[in-house]
């Protein structure tokens, strides 16, 4: 049986525009860090804004028009970014994982933001060339997506209709 946890997470846009206490968003950033990744490199780097930071201002002029509408009640704004390398023995590497392993990153952020209670939404909406400056992001990092995390307005009463498994997995071949 699929966990619970799985099955009840959504992306979540209605927020509240609450606070979020520190302690929770260490545990978002801890469960990000515990994600698995190609040689353990580890490729992530997250940067973030909290609403009541100078920052705020400049990473949400970076949303585009259509997340803002909902992105302004968020707590906190996620700034997500690979880096592009690895060190292999004494080789350094292109990593063509990295942004696979980002991914599973923000899929455990996104799991653990659920258990705790918050509303997170991954945007690929976003100004890339501004958020690179507002960050301070150096060019070995790509930026991927932002996060929107925050308090949940209310619970979703469903989810968006998923696939069967049949559509999706293949014994063999398609």
């Amino acid at each position: 049986m699929v966990a619970d946890l799985i099955k009840d997470r959504s992306s979540i846009r209605r927020m509240s525009g609450e606070i979020i206490p520190e302690e929770k968003i260490n545990i978002l950033f801890e469960a990000a860090g515990l994600a698995a990744s190609a040689h353990n490199a580890q490729p992530w780097q997250f940067v973030y804004v909290l609403r009541e930071d100078d920052g705020w201002n400049q990473f949400f002029e970076c949303v585009v028009p259509a997340n803002q509408r909902w992105a302004k009640d968020a707590g906190m704004l996620v700034v997500v970014a690979s880096h592009q390398e690895f060190v292999i023995g004494d080789e350094v590497e292109k990593n063509p994982y990295a942004v696979f392993d980002v991914g599973a990153a923000v899929q455990n952020m996104a799991l653990q933001a659920s258990e705790l209670g918050l509303a997170l939404c991954v945007m690929g909406g976003c100004d890339k060339r501004n958020l690179r400056v507002a960050t301070g992001l150096s060019s070995a990092y790509d930026i991927e997506v932002m996060i929107a995390v925050g308090a949940p307005e209310f619970k979703p009463s469903g989810r968006a209709q998923r696939k069967p498994v049949k559509e999706i997995a293949f014994r063999g071949r398609v």
